[in-house]
């Protein structure tokens, strides 16, 4: 990538990290908390299923469930899929030529070339970044030419739908694709140019997107020690903030009655922050293989967010992974893109709010460093946001507390494939996990 201010991460932007790191940090575990139907299991330790008993306690699991939801009664089926760590290496060569040939037949479809000969369309600069255990990410410049003569080229970006090194609950790189189509008129995401549904293409389903240049902060090392946002001026990191919070609030205020949100909707007689805590109740039982470190905050955490959950009817849009790290800002510091659409689901904001914050604190107060000027902490950046437009409930406490735990669970996941794929030594892994956990423990705290 043509910018010297970092790394080409896992995503095909500039990173301030190391590249085998980029994304790590930043995959979190909110895959599709509306579509996967997550209502508990109640049970210790086994799963039913049409085929038996599959005990869940063991670290390999794909098996069809039947969740039955607490409220209605209704059943649905679901799958449980196998937590690996195997991470597919794909040949450059070979998956450039099964891209052009697939992207020749979409072209013709589109209209934009008259025949599929995949000659009529060239695959250069491919790149297939090491990092990333969320998704399978692949970058290249595709060319072709028009029935005019014309010759057309774009950097595109290809999404594969994870299949082997499971970090979420149900992945669906299709689903992905529709929330950004759907957001398109409202906040700055990627164009999305093709999807694919076929899983005997690459292996698996996939979308292709336009690739969007600019910068992001890092993780590792943490944007608040080193890189580019430390070499601006207080003001200019003040500016760039804000930028990203007014983004932010434009997203919350999206109107999500719109046919068009339809399919994030849920079903049955419970409301949107309900069933998301019933998904993440499904989570931390399909966690306890890997839960070894901070044990404690996490049953507690998880206690308190099943007794304690407000009467909080809101159905605004929720991002999901909420934070700088997955904002791609250009030259003037505005937004250019908002990037990983995974966990987008419908409930009160206060999710992401809270979501960002922490994760900001994970990135800074909980590694030591002493906060850039300009980047407000907590309680400032939750003031700083209704300024922008936006509202938080007098419960965000609460919110704060269920951050923590879906993020100690994630990173227990993360712990478990760095250490098994020998990414990390099991003493770092398990300092992201309590590290993780005692931002929990803080927030529950708080509230005592």
């Amino acid at each position: 990538m043509a910018n010297s201010s970092g790394n080409l991460n896992a995503r095909g932007y500039c990173s301030d990290g190391p590249a085998e790191y980029g994304e790590v940090l930043g995959a979190v575990a909110l895959a599709q908390p509306n579509s996967l139907q997550p209502y508990p299991l109640r049970c210790s330790g086994l799963f039913k299923c049409r085929h038996g008993i599959v005990d869940s306690t063991r670290q390999g699991i794909s098996a069809e469930l039947i969740r039955v939801h607490p409220l209605t009664g209704v059943g649905h089926r679901a799958i449980l899929t196998d937590m690996s760590t195997a991470i597919p290496q794909r040949d450059p060569e070979t998956t450039a030529l099964l891209l052009r040939e697939w992207l020749a037949v979409k072209l013709v479809g589109a209209g934009t070339v008259m025949t599929e000969d995949s000659q009529v369309v060239k695959i250069v600069d491919l790149a297939v970044p090491k990092a990333g255990f969320s998704n399978e990410t692949i970058l290249a410049t595709a060319q072709w030419r028009t029935p005019l003569g014309e010759i057309h080229e774009r950097e595109i970006v290809l999404r594969i739908e994870p299949t082997r090194h499971q970090l979420f609950l149900a992945p669906d790189a299709l689903r992905q694709a529709a929330v950004m189509n759907v957001l398109q008129p409202y906040v700055r995401v990627p164009e999305v140019l093709f999807t694919e549904s076929r899983a005997d293409i690459l292996g698996a389903p996939f979308y292709v997107m336009q690739r969007v240049r600019g910068k992001v902060t890092s993780d590792v090392p943490s944007w608040h020690s080193r890189g580019w946002v430390t070499e601006l001026s207080e003001v200019q990191r003040s500016e760039l903030h804000d930028n990203a919070l007014r983004e932010l609030v434009k997203l919350h205020r999206v109107d999500t009655s719109d046919q068009a949100f339809d399919f994030l909707r849920t079903e049955g007689n419970v409301n949107d922050l309900q069933h998301y805590v019933y998904w993440l109740e499904q989570m931390y039982e399909w966690c306890e293989p890997v839960r070894v470190h901070s044990t404690d905050v996490i049953e507690m955490a998880m206690r308190f967010i099943i007794d304690e959950i407000p009467d909080d009817p809101r159905s605004g849009l929720v991002w999901g992974d909420a934070r700088m790290g997955n904002i791609l800002f250009d030259d003037s510091r505005k937004v250019a893109s908002m990037l990983d659409w995974e966990g987008a689901t419908l409930g009160p904001c206060d999710i992401d709010v809270a979501w960002w914050a922490l994760f900001d604190e994970f990135l800074c107060e909980s590694l030591g460093i002493t906060r850039l000027s300009g980047i407000v902490p907590r309680r400032e950046m939750y003031l700083r946001y209704c300024d922008l437009g936006g509202e938080i409930s007098p419960a965000i406490g609460y919110f704060e507390v269920l951050a923590g735990l879906l993020f100690t669970l994630t990173n227990s996941r993360l712990a478990h494939l760095l250490v098994e794929s020998g990414a990390s030594t099991e003493t770092f892994a398990a300092s992201i996990v309590d590290r993780a956990a005692k931002l929990t423990r803080q927030a529950i705290e708080r509230l005592s």
